[in-house]
Order: structure tokens, then C-alpha cells, then sequence
């Protein structure tokens, strides 16, 4: 049965829900995945997840492509794109874990690189693919906020 476009991100967003409650057992880090129009939301959303870790505020938005090295614009409109900046601009910590479902591997980015839209889709060939524990921690306890 084919997987519509709408909830292809479904399996992501678990995995990385599910990555985010492990983590959640650490004194300093506690994480809110927010309702969507799936949940019954009626207002759009700032992000997937909520995170305060170690004082730092993070939105934490999760994309899926089945492609190698590319996110259509399409998987990320410029509505969603202007509520996260908003946030950022406020001081938050705003970044994307995109799920490369033909890898099984994640790719993490800032905010900022999909602001600009060129073509129509996103090249992520400058970052390896890698797990998902390591591109959080590689972004999330890198991050300068």
C-alpha cells in the first residue's frame, strides 16, 4: 500500500520521538512533541518538537524524502519556514532533522538554510548522512543558543 505524502513523515517523526523520550531522561533536557492538524490541531504549528536542553530553547522541525541528497520545497512550505524564523529571531534555536527513508540515515540543518529557495529542492550533498543520534548531538549540543 503506498504511503501518501502527508503522512510519509509519521515514521520519522516516531523515531525521532522516540530518540527524544530516551533522552528525556536526563535531568537537563525535556522535550514536547506539538499537535498538528493530525492531532486535531485547528491552528498551524510553530515546529514537531519543543526542546529546553541545558537552558537552550530549540524548535526542532522533521522532514522525510525519499530522496539520496535532496528536500523537495514542496516537504517544507514557506508558511512553516516564516513561523519557526520568527521564533528564531527571538532567540530560539530552530533546525531541521530531515530522514533520508532510502538510507535509513538523517541529515540535521539549521533554520537559516532553507530561507532561500532556489530550483525546487534543497541540495544536501555538503553533509553526510549519518544517524540520528549523531546529527542531533552533532547539531542540538553544538548549537551557539
Amino acid at each position: 500500500m503506498a504511503v501518501s505524502a502527508k503522512d510519509r513523515g509519521k515514521s520519522a517523526e516516531g523515531l525521532l520521538k522516540d530518540y527524544l523520550e530516551k533522552r528525556g531522561r536526563q535531568q537537563s533536557f525535556a522535550s514536547m512533541r506539538l499537535p498538528d492538524a493530525h492531532a486535531g490541531s485547528l491552528v498551524a504549528t510553530l515546529a514537531d518538537f519543543m526542546i529546553l536542553q541545558d537552558g537552550k530553547f530549540h524548535l526542532i522541525e522533521c522532514k522525510s524524502t525519499r530522496q539520496e541528497h535532496r528536500l523537495p520545497h514542496a516537504n517544507f512550505d514557506t508558511g512553516q519556514v516564516a513561523r519557526m524564523r520568527i521564533w528564531q529571531l527571538a532567540g530560539a534555536n530552530c533546525f531541521v532533522m530531515i530522514y533520508h527513508e532510502m538510507l535509513g540515515l538523517w541529515r540535521a540543518y539549521s533554520l537559516d538554510y532553507f530561507v532561500t529557495r532556489t530550483g525546487g529542492s534543497w541540495n544536501l550533498r555538503d553533509t553526510e548522512p549519518t544517524t540520528l543520534e549523531k546529527a542531533f548531538e552533532n547539531y542540538a549540543l553544538n548549537s551557539p543558543k
